[in-house]
């Protein structure tokens, strides 16, 4: 996919170079092609509005197209790359590397947080271990569609807790609301069930104060929220966001005291169906291999954490990074390991 960029002999006679890159205040057509382009929210310039960060973009063009724009910033000898959940191809990530190895001076190392996993052959020293994964449903045009896909057992357990709510909560109220109709307020609460629920697993909660503003700025520009209520009180909810075709579920929460009624999962199943009907082709349910996932018809997309150096002398000069980024790796890969060993022996 290419985004045209407007008055393109004067863009070449000022740059001279089919690759540059810019610094804001980004334009209007900029901003549109971050989002045509990637149509991921993890991709998206409002995730840094707030940012003590500065954002740079690096955009690449062919012809009269722009092929490719990556967000990034930069720490002294060190490039760190924004986009998330990040698919590029081998030859626009090495586009990209020797672009700012050549062209930004002083550059050592580029880190890239979750970029798509695949075996590569660049042309510089690196590392990569597995960073997340994306499980995804390829949606198909119609909910009727999706439905009559999901298994025979599925279907029955979906109908079945709906009746049991229908019944056992009379005054439930389910209502989808979208950008700045999405109250902060609701955000708070829907975050709240979940950070209950994973307390009540003996986990540690991930939202901070940080995340909570990030993905109120994400909600208000792209948000797609499901809240549930009885009476005037919040028992679940899916906080999303829909960037064009593809939709990210971030939270997914219920009252922990409800659990008996898989309040969760039929929300996200109707989060889905409503998903199709505003055209989304894929829902994203982000990381977490829960088997309710798979059950809707997730898909796995994994993603590395990739670190480039410009030399082998540039690893020793940065040494340290090379071994925190060694040991992070590891300790992902025995942590999975062990949850799956954990889940193994639970069954």
């Amino acid at each position: 996919m290419g985004i045209a960029y407007p008055n393109c002999n004067a863009i070449e006679q000022r740059l001279g170079e089919r690759a540059w890159i810019e610094r804001p205040p980004f334009s209007d057509h900029t901003k549109h092609a971050i989002d045509t382009l990637h149509q991921n929210v993890f991709c998206s310039l409002v995730r840094f509005q707030n940012a003590e960060t500065d954002v740079l973009a690096y955009i690449s063009a062919d012809e009269s197209q722009i092929k490719q724009i990556v967000l990034f910033s930069r720490r002294r000898c060190v490039i760190n790359v924004l986009n998330e959940l990040f698919p590029i191809s081998d030859a626009d990530l090495e586009k990209f590397i020797t672009y700012v190895f050549n062209k930004v001076s002083g550059v050592e190392l580029i880190n890239f947080p979750s970029v798509s996993q695949r075996r590569r052959m660049l042309p510089y020293p690196y590392q990569s271990h597995n960073a997340t994964e994306d499980i995804v449903v390829r949606l198909p045009s119609s909910a009727e569609a999706y439905i009559s896909s999901l298994s025979k057992n599925t279907r029955e357990s979906i109908r079945r807790y709906q009746k049991r709510i229908t019944r056992e909560l009379d005054d439930i109220h389910i209502t989808f609301y979208e950008g700045r109709d999405v109250d902060i307020e609701q955000i708070q609460e829907v975050v709240g069930l979940s950070k209950a629920r994973i307390l009540k697993k003996n986990e540690v909660p991930t939202h901070t104060a940080r995340t909570l503003d990030e993905l109120g700025r994400i909600v208000s520009e792209y948000g797609v929220a499901l809240i549930v209520t009885a009476g005037d009180t919040v028992i679940a909810g899916v906080l999303g966001t829909l960037v064009r075709q593809h939709f990210f579920m971030h939270v997914v929460a219920h009252d922990p005291a409800l659990d008996g009624l898989r309040l969760g999962k039929i929300c996200c199943y109707l989060s889905i169906c409503n998903a199709i009907e505003r055209g989304a082709k894929e829902y994203h349910m982000l990381s977490g291999e829960y088997d309710y996932k798979y059950r809707f018809l997730g898909e796995r997309r994994d993603y590395e954490r990739l670190t480039v150096y410009r030399s082998h002398l540039a690893i020793l000069k940065n040494f340290n990074v090379f071994a925190r980024s060694e040991v992070r790796g590891r300790g992902r890969k025995v942590k999975k390991n062990l949850i799956k060993w954990r889940d193994k022996w639970a069954q």
